[in-house]
């Protein structure tokens, strides 16, 4: 379910939900989107 919501956002929006580097391993993005502050889905 996380995969396709995060699909969805990023067809939107352009942006991760979560800030990244694009080399980033896959245990470092799995840690990211787990630890890190999400992004909020609008600028208001």
């Amino acid at each position: 379910m996380y995969a396709l919501g995060a699909s969805l956002f990023i067809s939107a929006t352009g942006w991760r939900h979560a800030d990244y580097p694009d080399e980033a391993s896959r245990e470092d993005q799995r840690r990211a989107i787990v630890d890190k502050p999400h992004r909020p889905s609008s600028t208001h």
